[in-house]
C-alpha cells in the first residue's frame, strides 16, 4: 500500500472507530427509532454509510484485482473531487442517490457493523498491493460527476463518512 493510500485509509479507519466509540457510549438502545418523518434512524445512517462503501468497493474490486481497466485520470478526477468537496461543505441536506435505495431499518446495529467490519478488512486486503502508479486508475463512477480515480474515491469516502458523523451526533444527543 502506498503511503498516500495508507494515510487516507487510516483516516477512514479513524472515522469508523470514532463512530463506533460514539455509538458504544450510548449502547444500541433505540438505534432503530426514527426521530421524525423525514429523517433516518441511527441504524439507517450506519446502513447507508456501509452501503455506500460496499457499493464503491464493488466498483473498485475488479480494478484492484487487475480484471478491469477504466483508464487513468489525475487532474479531471481531482476537479470532480473538489467539486464534491465544495458541495459537501454546503449546509444543504443532500438526498442519497436513488441507485443506493433507502436503508431498511430492519437489521440490528450489530448486524450492520459486523458487515461493515468485514468489508473494511476486504478493502484493506485489496488496497495493500497498490503502487504509486495505481493511484490514478479510474475505479468508481459517482452518480453526479462521473468516473474518479482510486485516490479521489477514497478521499470522497472520507468526506462522506465525515458528513454523516454530524448526523449521528445529532441523532444520539
Amino acid at each position: 500500500m502506498t503511503a498516500r493510500i495508507e494515510e487516507i485509509y487510516d483516516d477512514l479507519e479513524d472515522l469508523f472507530e470514532y463512530i463506533v466509540l460514539l455509538l458504544s457510549e450510548k449502547g444500541a438502545v433505540n438505534f432503530n427509532q426514527i426521530p421524525s418523518a423525514n429523517s433516518w434512524s441511527v441504524v439507517q445512517v450506519v446502513q447507508h454509510c456501509y452501503g455506500v462503501e460496499n457499493g464503491v468497493f464493488k466498483w473498485m474490486e475488479p480494478i484492484l484485482k487487475g480484471k478491469a481497466n477504466l483508464g487513468r485520470s489525475f487532474f479531471r478526477s481531482k476537479g470532480k473531487r473538489l467539486l464534491l468537496q465544495f458541495a459537501f461543505a454546503l449546509p444543504i441536506r443532500w438526498r442519497a442517490p436513488k441507485s443506493m435505495g433507502e436503508p431498511n431499518n430492519l437489521e440490528s446495529y450489530e448486524e450492520v457493523m459486523n458487515q461493515w467490519i468485514l468489508l473494511r478488512k476486504n478493502m484493506k486486503r485489496e488496497l495493500n498491493p497498490l503502487k504509486k502508479k495505481d493511484l490514478s486508475l479510474l475505479c468508481f463512477q459517482h452518480p453526479s460527476v462521473g468516473y474518479m480515480n482510486i485516490e479521489d474515491t477514497l478521499l470522497l469516502m472520507r468526506m462522506h463518512l465525515s458528513r454523516h458523523i454530524h448526523q449521528i451526533k445529532n441523532l444520539i444527543s
